[in-house]
């Protein structure tokens, strides 16, 4: 089982008066709307924060492409599909 704290927020009132709504429509409790709301977010944000920090790492051990090399490999793909699409 996992253990629980709690944590005291200051909201907007437009957002407390829609957690009601939702709380109401669904028959939850604002706090388990809101620990799932939270549940997601977090779930969204993390990732980007991990694949900016394997960037960073990347950049420190030298795996790198210079924007040039970058952009004519994305020019050649453009290029190969337009082909593609022509014939």
């Amino acid at each position: 089982m996992s253990a629980e704290e709690k944590l005291t927020l200051t909201l907007p009132a437009e957002l407390l008066e829609a957690l009601a709504y939702l709380s109401e429509q669904s028959g939850r409790s604002v706090e388990t709307i809101a620990a799932q709301a939270l549940h997601r977010f977090v779930d969204l944000e993390i990732p980007i924060f991990e694949q900016i920090e394997e960037g960073l790492d990347d950049i420190a051990a030298g795996r790198v492409v210079s924007h040039e090399d970058a952009m004519a490999e994305i020019r050649a793909h453009i290029d190969a599909r337009k082909n593609a699409e022509a014939a």
